[in-house]
This record gives structure tokens, C-alpha cells and sequence, in this order.
């Protein structure tokens, strides 16, 4: 029941003209193109949306349910799951710890949600990626300046939800575990649209150097190190991946 319900809040999170697009949580070695699936599937689904990073709230209450929505991101990208609070994230939206529940009816719901928030703003930064690709530089390139960036050294708040959360994602409850195994998916799959010539298993080696490269530049810190891991991870990736006349694809 408590599923079901949560699963209900997820795909209601978002509304617009164009509609949802569904990606699949597992994709076939040979496949990775976007799908729509039937609802009985919806936990091997997450929103993507080509909209702004939040619905408009059009009654106080969403209102309310976006701020909640919103510190419980920055919380998990900061902390880690084990790190969002309830009281906490109430506290930081501004609102006392008894109305949580007027809005989840776990903390498990709001987890998901709060990935779902993160990951789509990843998803706004890299996308932005692509969009320099007519200027000249390849949709790949642009993908690991972005994603490797040194602004993420030092802005724990930003940056894919996948490299803050990923070792934290197999201690997670079944629920959690399959709503962080989409972003995987949906990574290895974004990486792949930037090379479409390539198998989906290079972009699993691509999207995994770019994940645990920015964990380690992390660990390292804010410093000359950490920024010497992404330059070279930058360097490495670029060299080996990023083939002449890329550029625009």
C-alpha cells in the first residue's frame, strides 16, 4: 500500500503540454532509447521533464510541498541519504516537524522525491551541455567539462545525485535502491546519446570514470588535488572518446 502511494506522488509531480517522458530502469545491452511503460512498471520509471526545474504551485499547500521538496534535495546532496532529517528538512523549509505528514507518508516518499528533484537539476546542467555543442565543441566535451567541473569541488549542493548518493545507494530500502538505480540508468544513457556510435558498454565505462572520478576529487577536497583528479579525468576522457568532427552530435 505504502508503495503504491508512493509511486502515486511521483508520477503526479509533474504536469505540463507535452507530458511526462518515462525512461526505463533496465535497459536490454543492445537498446537504450526513451520508452513510455505501462504503470504497472512505475518503479522502474522516473520523470524527466523538459520543463523548468519546478512544477508552479498553484494552491499553498503544493507551495509548501515544493519547499519541503527542495531541502530534502540539497539535504541528500550535502548529507547523503542517512543525512535528511525529517526535522531537519522541515526545520530548513521553515515549517515546523508535525505537518510532514500532511505531505508524505514516509520518509521513504520524500527520498524519492528529493532524488527525483536532484536528479532532474543535474539533468538541467547537463542538457546545457549539449546546447554548446553548435558552437564548434562536441556534445561529449561539453558533457565531462560540465559534469566534471571544478565548481563541483567546492558546492556540495550541486552535481549529479548519482556521484553524491552512489555508495550510500545499496543500503537503501528496496524502494529507494530501484528509484537510485533509474538515475544510473539514466546517466549511462545520457552519456550514450553524446556517442552514438559507441556500445552501451563504453558509455557504462564513461558514465562510471565520470562518477567515481568527481567521488575521489571530492574525498580529496576543495584544493590543487582535487582539482588535479578532474583535470585529468577531463584530459583522459576527452582524448580517448571525443573523435574529430564530433562536434554537434
Amino acid at each position: 500500500m505504502m508503495r503504491a502511494m508512493i509511486l502515486r506522488r511521483v508520477a503526479l509531480i509533474e504536469s505540463g503540454a507535452g507530458g511526462p517522458v518515462l525512461i526505463g530502469a533496465a535497459s536490454s545491452p543492445d537498446h537504450d532509447t526513451l520508452t513510455s511503460v505501462n504503470e504497472r512498471n512505475m518503479m522502474s520509471v522516473i520523470l524527466i521533464q523538459n520543463h523548468p526545474m519546478s512544477r508552479t504551485p498553484n494552491s499553498r499547500k503544493e507551495e509548501t510541498h515544493e519547499r519541503i521538496v527542495d531541502a530534502a534535495a540539497r539535504a541528500i546532496h550535502r548529507h547523503g541519504y542517512a543525512g535528511v532529517g525529517v526535522a531537519d528538512v522541515m526545520k530548513e523549509a521553515g515549517l515546523t516537524h508535525g505537518g510532514f505528514y500532511a505531505h508524505f507518508d514516509s520518509r521513504e516518499a520524500l527520498l524519492v522525491e528529493a532524488l527525483e528533484r536532484a536528479g532532474r537539476q543535474s539533468l538541467a546542467l547537463t542538457r546545457g551541455a549539449k546546447l554548446r555543442a553548435g558552437k564548434g565543441v562536441s556534445a561529449f566535451r561539453s558533457l565531462v567539462e560540465t559534469y566534471l567541473a571544478d565548481d563541483h569541488l567546492s558546492s556540495l549542493e550541486t552535481g549529479c545525485p548519482v556521484a553524491a548518493l552512489g555508495c550510500d545507494m545499496p543500503r537503501q530500502s528496496e524502494i529507494v535502491r530501484e528509484a537510485s538505480a533509474v538515475w544510473v540508468q539514466r546517466l549511462i544513457a545520457f552519456v550514450r546519446s553524446t556517442l552514438p556510435a559507441a556500445p552501451r558498454a563504453t558509455a557504462s565505462v564513461v558514465a562510471g570514470t565520470l562518477v567515481g572520478s568527481l567521488q575521489l576529487a571530492r574525498a580529496l577536497g576543495s584544493n590543487a588535488e582535487g582539482r588535479a583528479v578532474l583535470s585529468a579525468a577531463r584530459k583522459s576522457l576527452i582524448q580517448q572518446y571525443d573523435r574529430p568532427g564530433a562536434a554537434g552530435h
